[in-house]
């Protein structure tokens, strides 16, 4: 991996940009494989931008539903972290 120095600090080559958006693929592959459809459909348009009222409206559920999705993935997530996984 070739490391890039610019003015403000170091940057990333092109190449260990890939590898960084291949490894966080990865992670969130493994942290979603347990999801329901529903949960991993709430986690695609949050990735995208989309507001939690947006997705209420977009999906006919309730925030209650994002709430708790949004929970499970941060139980999830630290489990993760806890288990040595980055």
């Amino acid at each position: 991996m070739q490391i890039i120095q610019k003015e403000d600090g170091f940057d990333l080559s092109d190449e260990g940009q890939q590898a960084k958006q291949l490894e966080n693929k990865i992670l969130v592959n493994q942290i979603t494989k347990n999801l329901t459809h529903k949960e991993r459909k709430i986690c695609e348009l949050i990735e995208i931008g989309m507001s939690q009222r947006q997705i209420c409206e977009e999906m006919g559920i309730s925030h209650h539903t994002i709430r708790a999705t949004l929970d499970k993935l941060s139980d999830i997530i630290s489990n993760e972290n806890k288990n040595g996984v980055s």
